[in-house]
């Protein structure tokens, strides 16, 4: 008799069974003549399985009984792709055999494929109690990299997940958009929008990772993103810019770039004409330089073109060092030195070697994925190289560094370390103009490279390369934590106007008989003193007399329904037994 997993169930957010968003399994143990299976036992085999699964096997660790091994599997399975869970909890059901654990997720669709997957792992283990054979492990590790490959496919942009830990913190409450709230058991693997709302009703603001959708049109994004739309105007500031060809914009023939790198005098940079948004996910930024020749312009030009399939942009070569500066309420709030992902040489292994080496030692999905890939080359990789006169099997000197990126980021195995400390005035205020200029002083990205912090900020020793309307956050919260810049605090003070609170009045209603009536009484006396309310009860969700949805919404359902309506001042919300013990409940707080 194996492993079974009788049945599912989604909590959203908090339920009388855990503190947090949770999903619970109901599974049924093997008879008591098999051995328990140990966690031991289970690690041996997650190291045969792929050697890269450090997070999973911590989690392991720390199981007594079969079960809590069990849950750290499917909890370690979730981080190993990227997610921050931590909460298990094991309860037996009535039935012999028969238990129920509860698991944390942020995407439930994950947690329950990393359920299925660990249950053919333990029932794997349960059949062959002795090791499992070669073609068994090979089964299990496509099992694993597709589960990852999934899951990964599924996470919301990591600045979404730092904006809402630290909304749990600070007490503000907010509800993920795309959330399927009406069949809170769908396993579909469909793109979800990321859209997040902070506060509730008439006190929100909406993000779609760290871009706040209230505060950029859709032209103002287009025209940041276009060099040729934002240097001219930098320079017309008389901020120091990198010397541009801006009479002769086309140069996305060879011999164009050419001839425009011949007007600008080499060294030169080529990038990319217009930025992705956000550029901050990006594996490879496109910036290359400094190309010295005719043939080096070449080379980079017919990869862009080719390959990446961009417009492509060059400028003067500036040397110095790459610093990122985020601009928050038009206050330089965090400076990092960006550092590209670097192998450094050891006179005997390949360059492909010493970058499968950084991805065998990864402990994480994220890690080992970018480290394997910088392994395996893509055109950018091997466009580097071959500037460098290296490729793939080349083997670097013992102590050559070899930056594999033009830039470094926190997606791309690079890193930032914070330097606003050691920055004049002069630089910030070089930032915070740029910001200004495009009318992004609420929130920006801006790119100085710097060759001496001592020297004046202009150029030839600064200038701004670029500006980004949608920073990554999480590099700079990351980088910035010893030094307590609170980068989400002051995002969330940027979001909605100042002294404005992420709250509405909210009344929750609960008990045995009399709740929709008690409710609606409510909501009356709220309307009666000026207010526009929402509300949601079992005979559905209204603002004011606007019927919303016309059904039983005494739940996560109705709740959510009015909280995310934009017109809604106060909040009314019928909270059923059934709904709690269902679905759990909408909200962590109410008035």
């Amino acid at each position: 008799m194996a492993f079974r997993l009788l049945s599912t169930r989604v909590y959203y957010k908090t339920s009388k069974y855990a503190p947090v968003g949770a999903v619970c399994l109901r599974l049924e143990l093997p008879d008591g003549t098999s051995p328990e299976i140990q966690s031991d036992t289970v690690n041996v085999l997650l190291s045969e399985i792929g050697g890269r699964s450090g997070g999973s096997r911590a989690f392991v660790s720390g199981g007594k009984t079969q079960l809590e091994v069990y849950c750290g599997l499917v909890l370690g399975l979730q981080y190993h792709a990227g997610y921050e869970v931590a909460y298990s909890r094991v309860e037996a059901c009535g039935a012999d055999r028969q238990y129920r654990v509860f698991i944390e997720y942020e995407d439930h669709a994950s947690a329950l494929y990393a359920a299925d997957v660990a249950l053919d792992i333990f029932n794997a283990l349960h059949k062959s109690p002795g090791g499992l054979a070669p073609d068994a492990i090979l089964t299990l590790r496509e099992q694993q990299d597709e589960y990852v490959a999934f899951a990964t496919a599924r996470r919301q942009d990591p600045n979404s997940g730092l904006l809402k830990a630290a909304a749990r913190k600070l007490h503000v409450p907010f509800i993920n958009l795309d959330l399927p709230w009406r069949v809170p058991t769908w396993p579909g693997a469909d793109e979800r929008s990321g859209v997040v709302q902070y506060g509730w009703g008439f006190n929100q603001g909406r993000c779609k990772g760290g871009m706040s959708l209230g505060s950029l049109s859709p032209r103002q994004l287009e025209d940041c993103s276009d060099r040729a739309f934002v240097l001219p105007r930098l320079k017309k500031a008389q901020l120091p810019v990198a010397g541009q060809d801006l009479e002769f914009i086309n140069r996305n023939q060879v011999r164009r770039a050419q001839r425009s790198a011949g007007r600008i005098g080499y060294p030169v940079m080529i990038r990319p004409r217009v930025a992705a948004v956000p550029q901050y996910g990006l594996f490879d930024s496109g910036v290359f330089g400094p190309l010295e020749n005719d043939e080096q312009v070449a080379l980079v030009t017919t990869y862009l073109r080719e390959h990446a399939r961009t417009d492509i942009w060059v400028e003067s070569f500036v040397p110095g060092t790459h610093y990122r500066f985020l601009v928050l309420d038009n206050e330089v709030v965090s400076a990092l030195r960006m550092i590209p992902p670097t192998i450094v040489g050891d006179g005997v292994r390949t360059v492909a070697d010493l970058a499968q080496l950084r991805a065998e030692m990864a402990e994480s999905a994220d890690s080992h994925r970018i480290w394997h890939q910088h392994a395996q080359g893509d055109g950018a990789l091997l466009c580097r190289l071959q500037l460098k006169g290296m490729n793939l099997s080349s083997i670097p000197a013992p102590g050559e560094e070899v930056a594999l990126r033009g830039e470094g980021s926190h997606y791309n195995g690079g890193s930032g370390e914070e330097a606003l400390a050691d920055l004049r005035d002069c630089f910030n205020s070089v930032a915070r103009q740029a910001a200004n200029i495009l009318g992004l002083q609420q929130m920006a990205g801006v790119d100085l490279v710097i060759a001496d912090l001592q020297g004046p900020a202009e150029m030839p020793n600064c200038a701004v390369t670029g500006v980004d309307p949608v920073p990554d956050l999480v590099v700079h919260s990351k980088a910035s934590k010893a030094n307590d810049r609170n980068i989400p605090g002051k995002y969330f003070s940027m979001l909605l106007p100042r002294g404005t609170s992420f709250r509405i009045p909210s009344v929750a209603v609960t008990g045995t008989n009399g709740k929709t009536t008690t409710s609606r009484m409510i909501a009356g006396i709220l309307k009666e003193s000026g207010l526009k309310v929402g509300l949601s009860c079992s005979d559905g969700s209204y603002l004011d007399d606007e019927i919303l949805v016309q059904t039983d919404e005494a739940g996560v359902l109705g709740a959510n329904e009015v909280l995310s309506h934009t017109g809604t001042e106060a909040a009314v919300l019928e909270t059923a037994r059934g709904g709690m013990a269902n679905t759990g409940i909408a909200f962590e707080r109410i008035d």
